[in-house]
């Protein structure tokens, strides 16, 4: 936050202390306005940035991740864009390409979460809190992050985006705003992260609407990565019966060989950016990672199933979004301006400088 180009009496920074046992609160006491801290069990990131938002005074929330560096200009890319576009109600950026961890597993984990974000549409239908900035009055009206539901790293911005979405805000993903990740990943956390705090929360999350929602065709949820999965796995299971028929693993060949074509531009981009060797090094790795997308479909699929309540669509999602969604609506017809259209306030907010929140 020190080399953030943004106005210093502009910026509120609040850090939150989620019950860590190490020496961040004396660090984070060197530069920042306000402590939060959580005692007992960790609340995890749901529950600490809503009460980092509850601690601020700013009307824009910047949320920053603490594993993550941001580079100078970066508050002013996230704030700049919501003060000059009264209609957007939120926006973030991408991991860059140059990951601090040069390990193989890391380097392709990172680089494929910054090839996702710079290839995807503009008008979002999620959010990301590792580096995105929100209106405060579209974040209460949304509700804030679902610390409930979400007690540990999840996805529970992704949610958040959604709601916002279904009450007809407008989010942007800018990816010239840019972030450096420090995490080291191994093979396991991999693994772990994307089946069970992603892949099976995210799968349970989309069956819980009856509507198809916006995200379907953007992002992770392309149907080059439908089909890619669906290959792997078919390729997978053919390898089986070639035990007992050899001809069969030509099907598996087939199936797999589909996958690598399908993934072409992924593979362009690591050789682009690391060369020859790193992308074909990745390759078995993003076989993999479609693999265990298919197992967390499956997973997710049978929790639906068998232990989720069963849901409501989105025109019947619940009283308490449905009335926020109707106060939105009241307040712009109060204002006189078109009701799709949520309030940003008693003034246009590009007229000042409003008080800009990190966490």
């Amino acid at each position: 936050m020190r080399s953030q180009d943004w106005p210093r009496d502009c910026l509120e920074i609040v850090y939150v202390d989620d019950a860590s046992t190490d020496g961040s609160v004396e660090i984070a006491s060197e530069f920042a306005e306000s402590i939060v801290r959580l005692a007992g069990f960790p609340s995890g990131p749901a529950g600490a940035r809503n009460a980092g938002v509850r601690a601020s005074s700013g009307e824009i929330i910047v949320f920053i991740d603490a594993d993550v560096v941001a580079p100078p200009g970066t508050i002013q890319a996230l704030v700049r864009p919501l003060m000059e576009d009264d209609n957007l109600d939120a926006i973030f950026g991408s991991y860059d390409s140059d990951p601090l961890s040069q390990t193989i597993v890391s380097q392709y984990r990172n680089l494929l979460h910054h090839f996702v974000h710079q290839t995807s549409r503009r008008n979002a239908a999620t959010f990301w809190a590792g580096c995105g900035a929100i209106r405060r009055r579209s974040f209460d009206i949304a509700g804030g992050f679902d610390a409930e539901r979400y007690r540990r790293a999840m996805i529970e911005d992704i949610e958040l985006g959604r709601r916002m979405c279904a009450l007809g805000m407008q989010i942007k993903l800018q990816p010239s705003i840019q972030v450096k990740h420090l995490k080291e990943w191994t093979l396991f956390q991999m693994v772990k992260a994307d089946i069970f705090s992603r892949g099976v929360p995210w799968v349970r999350l989309l069956f819980q609407d009856t509507q198809a929602p916006r995200e379907l065709g953007d992002l992770n949820l392309k149907l080059s990565g439908f089909l890619s999965t669906t290959l792997a796995w078919l390729g997978a299971l053919m390898l089986f019966p070639a035990l007992w028929f050899p001809k069969s693993i030509f099907g598996a060949f087939l199936a797999f060989g589909m996958v690598l074509v399908m993934n072409l531009p992924t593979y362009r981009f690591f050789y682009k950016i690391r060369g020859l060797q790193f992308a074909l090094m990745t390759i078995p790795l993003n076989m993999l990672y479609h693999l265990y997308n298919g197992a967390s479909f499956i997973g997710g699929l049978l929790y639906r199933c068998l232990i989720d309540q069963p849901l409501p669509g989105l025109k019947s999602i619940g009283a308490s979004l449905q009335v926020r969604h109707r106060r939105y609506i009241d307040q712009r017809l109060k204002k006189g301006n078109s009701p799709p259209l949520p309030e940003r306030g008693d003034q246009p907010v590009a007229d000042h400088l409003p008080g800009i929140d990190g966490h």
